[in-house]
């Protein structure tokens, strides 16, 4: 018979190098790759879709809970720039965050405590339930999660970055609201389980150009997360000064550039 196939032992030390060589590679890959700007063009463009069909397809509401709810007061003026725009901060946070792995024991029992929250005990997370003001956390091995669109997804890694500001409408849509937050992303596996058709032709295309993805993770969706009731309750009303107000967002809204990928 043959020798049986090692299984490589998890340890600090190691998970905290592969973590730091993660964080370099994927770094570089945000900052410097042009696949890097097509993937979030998509990204947005898609994430664009979903929230303006759960708007009933009105754009003004759909745009500002999208670069709104990313921390943005004003809407880029086409997709390239929104995924510049995002990809410029989330290189700088993922580079700055202080750097956490999770041991495989852990991380079960995240998952389990996870699964018993309720939308009412996220409202109870404020700033001071964070270690750090900004962060990045390494899962021992990809963690299979459905997202709003129905489609399997392999998370990788998570960043949270604090001070940061939330924009939503009021209401009545008939003003823009700021909410003190923490902007958090997530990170896919490049090698993970999940391997649909669109990726892996999208690696083909990479490695075609020579812009190979990072080897770690790669692919991310930032969104900000408002945290406490007291906070929630006690929103800060930005006025139309700075292009913040309403009539920016519609102005954006009907220029029709979002509609498209």
């Amino acid at each position: 018979m043959g020798a049986k196939k090692r299984v490589k032992q998890w340890t600090m030390a190691g998970a905290a190098r592969a973590a730091r060589d993660a964080r370099v590679a994927t770094v570089k890959y945000l900052a410097d790759s042009e696949i890097a700007v097509k993937v979030q063009v998509g990204n947005l463009a898609r994430a664009y879709q979903v929230k303006l069909q759960a708007f009933g397809g009105n754009q003004f509401s759909a745009m500002l809970s999208l670069f709104g709810g990313m921390g943005y007061p004003r809407s880029p003026s086409d997709w390239r720039s929104a995924a510049e725009m995002v990809l410029a901060d989330e290189t700088r946070n993922l580079a700055q965050a202080q750097l956490y792995v999770l041991s495989p024991q852990m991380c079960d029992v995240v998952i389990a405590a996870a699964q018993s929250l309720t939308i009412d005990d996220l409202y109870l997370i404020n700033e001071t339930d964070l270690p750090t003001p900004t962060g990045l956390i390494m899962l021992p091995e990809p963690i299979l999660t459905r997202s709003v669109d129905s489609n399997l997804s392999d998370l990788r890694a998570f960043t949270w970055t604090t001070p940061a500001s939330a924009f939503h409408g009021s209401r009545k849509q008939q003003r823009v609201l700021e909410y003190p937050a923490a902007r958090v992303s997530r990170y896919h596996a490049t090698h993970g389980p999940v391997q649909p058709a669109r990726f892996r032709e999208l690696q083909d295309y990479a490695r075609a150009l020579g812009h190979p993805a990072a080897t770690a993770a790669a692919g991310f969706g930032p969104h900000l997360r408002v945290p406490g009731r007291s906070q929630r309750e006690q929103p800060r009303h930005v006025g139309a000064p700075g292009g913040r107000g309403p009539r920016a967002w519609r102005a954006a809204a009907r220029s029709g550039w979002p509609t498209g990928g």
